[in-house]
C-alpha cells in the first residue's frame, strides 16, 4: 500500500507487473515495465520526497534487467541515477559493483561492493560472495583487458581501422609486456600503415621474446626490406625460412631479398660507392659474388668497368673470386683490358688473377689489352707469359693474335712491343688467312704497316 500512496495508480500497476516479469525470468519484459512507471512517477507537490524512494527502487530493479541481458553500461547508468537520490542504497551499490565488474573496472566494482556490504550493516552472502569473486577476477584483470582489448583490435584491424588497431594494441601490451602475439599483431598494423621502424621494433622484440617464432624474423624481414635494408631483411627471411621450411613463401621472401641485395650491390659497384660497399662487406651478410641474371656481371667486373679503382681494391680484399667468369666467359681481368684501365689490371694481377684465361670468344686479356692499346697493361701481361710461345698461342686460326689486335686498332706502340718479344708476325687469321700487317693496311694504319712489313714473310 506504501507504493500506492507515492506512485500513481498505473505507475503502482507496472511496478508490480516488472516484479512478477523478474520472478519469471523475463528481464526484457520487466526493463519494460520499470521504464514506463518511472515515465509516469512524476512528483506531486510536497510528495517529492517520498517518490523518490520509489525511483530509486524503480532504477535499482531496472539496473537488475540490464545486468541479466548484460548490458552493463546501462545497468551503471540507472544506478548512478538511483545514488544520486540516495546514496548509500545497497542494492543500487551492488548492482553497479557487478556491472563494473562486467566492464572490467575492477576496483571501482570492488569499491561498492564494500560500500554495499557497509550499507547492509551485516555479512551478507550475495555481496560477500561477490566481493570474493572480483578480487580474484581483479588478480587476473591485466590478462583479461588485454585479451578484451586484443580482440576488439582483430575486429578494427578487419575493418581497415589500422590506428586505431595501433592503439588498442598499446594499451593491451602496456598490461601484458611479454606477450609476444600483441607485438605480433601490432607490428602487422604498423606495417599496413607503412611504419616500418615501428614495425620492426615490435619485430625485434618478439625475438627476443620468442625466438622460435618464424612470425617475428619474417616480419623483421618485411620491414627491412621495405626500408631497403637488403642484405639485414635476407638474414631476417632465412631465419624464419629455417624455422618453418615448409612455408615456401619465407624462402621466395628471401630468395627476392637477396635479389635486391644482388642488384643493391652491383649499383654500388658500378657507381663506386665505397661507403656503401664497405657496409656490405663489413657485414659478410651479402653473398658478394651475387651475380645478375641477364649477363652474370659481378659486383667485381662492375666496378672494372665503372673505372673505380678503390672499390675495386676494396671488393678484392674482402675474397671476391678475381676470375670469376660472366655470361661472356669474360673475367674482370679482360674487362679492365678492354676498357684500357692498366691501375685496374695491375691490382687484379696482383690479386692473382689468370693471365692467359680466355673467353668465350678465345681471346684472353693480352689480345684485349692489344686491341684497346693498352700499353701498360701489355707490358704487365708478357711479363708474366713464357715467350715467345704464350704471345702467339691461339685458340683456333679464327681467333687473332694479340699482334693482329693491335695492328687492326692502329697501336704502333703496342705492335713495336709486341714484336720486341718476338710475336709472330707471319701468323694468318682464318677464313681469308690475313696477316697483322693485311689487318693494318685495311684500316689505313701507316705506322703500324712500317713496323710490321719487314718482319712479314710473303704468303
Amino acid at each position: 500500500m506504501e507504493d500506492a500512496q507515492t506512485l500513481t495508480p498505473d505507475a503502482h500497476s507496472l511496478k508490480q507487473l516488472g516484479n512478477e516479469h523478474v520472478r519469471a525470468r523475463r528481464f526484457a519484459e520487466a526493463r519494460d515495465a520499470y521504464s514506463r512507471a518511472l515515465e509516469l512517477s512524476t512528483p506531486a507537490d510536497g510528495a517529492a520526497a517520498d517518490l523518490s524512494v520509489q525511483r530509486v527502487a524503480l532504477l535499482s530493479n531496472r539496473a537488475l534487467c540490464h545486468l541479466e541481458l548484460r548490458d552493463a553500461r546501462a545497468a551503471a547508468a540507472d544506478c548512478d541515477a538511483a545514488l544520486a537520490l540516495q546514496p548509500t542504497h545497497a542494492k543500487a551499490l551492488f548492482r553497479r559493483g557487478l556491472a563494473r565488474e562486467l566492464q572490467l573496472r575492477y576496483d571501482d566494482s570492488i569499491a561498492d561492493l564494500e560500500a554495499a556490504a557497509d550499507a547492509l550493516r551485516t555479512i551478507d552472502g550475495d555481496v560477500q560472495g561477490a566481493l570474493r569473486r572480483v578480487r580474484k577476477e581483479r588478480q587476473r584483470a591485466p590478462t583479461a583487458r588485454a585479451a578484451a582489448l586484443a580482440a576488439e583490435a582483430t575486429r578494427q584491424m578487419r575493418a581497415g581501422e589500422h590506428m586505431r588497431t595501433i592503439e588498442l594494441l598499446t594499451e593491451a601490451i602496456e598490461l601484458e609486456p611479454m606477450d609476444a602475439a600483441l607485438y605480433e599483431k601490432r607490428a602487422r598494423a604498423c606495417g599496413a600503415l607503412e611504419r616500418f621502424n615501428a614495425c620492426l621494433h615490435d619485430a625485434e622484440r618478439i625475438v627476443e621474446l620468442r625466438p622460435e617464432l618464424a612470425a617475428g624474423h619474417a616480419l623483421a624481414g618485411m620491414a627491412l626490406y621495405c626500408m631497403k635494408e637488403y642484405e639485414q631483411a635476407t638474414h631476417a627471411y632465412g631465419r624464419a625460412a629455417q624455422l618453418e621450411p615448409a612455408d615456401s613463401s619465407l624462402a621466395a621472401a628471401r630468395d627476392d631479398a637477396r635479389e635486391k641485395l644482388g642488384a643493391s650491390l652491383r649499383q654500388a659497384a658500378m657507381a663506386g660507392d665505397v661507403q656503401l660497399l664497405a657496409r656490405y662487406t663489413r657485414n659478410r651478410i651479402a653473398d658478394l659474388d651475387v651475380r645478375d641474371a641477364q649477363n652474370g656481371f659481378t659486383p667485381l667486373t662492375l666496378a672494372v668497368v665503372g673505372g673505380h679503382a678503390e672499390a675495386v681494391e676494396l671488393l678484392l680484399r674482402a675474397g671476391l673470386p678475381v676470375d670469376a667468369r660472366d655470361r661472356f666467359g669474360k673475367t674482370a681481368l679482360h674487362w679492365a683490358a678492354s676498357r684500357n684501365q692498366p691501375e685496374l689490371g695491375a691490382l687484379l694481377l696482383a690479386a692473382g688473377a689468370t693471365a692467359d684465361a680466355r673467353d668465350n670468344g678465345g681471346w684472353d686479356a693480352t689480345m684485349a689489352a692489344a686491341h684497346a692499346g693498352c700499353y701498360a697493361l701489355v707490358e704487365a701481361l708478357l711479363s708474366r707469359a713464357e715467350q715467345p710461345a704464350a704471345i702467339n698461342a691461339r685458340a683456333r686460326d679464327d681467333v687473332p693474335t694479340a699482334l693482329m689486335c693491335a695492328a687492326q686498332n692502329g697501336h704502333a706502340h703496342v705492335v713495336r712491343l709486341l714484336l720486341g718479344v718476338r710475336a709472330d708476325a707471319g701468323a694468318r687469321l682464318a677464313p681469308k688467312r690475313l696477316s697483322a700487317l693485311d689487318l693494318a693496311v685495311q684500316g689505313k694504319h701507316e705506322g703500324a704497316a712500317v713496323l710490321l712489313r719487314p718482319c712479314t714473310p710473303p704468303q
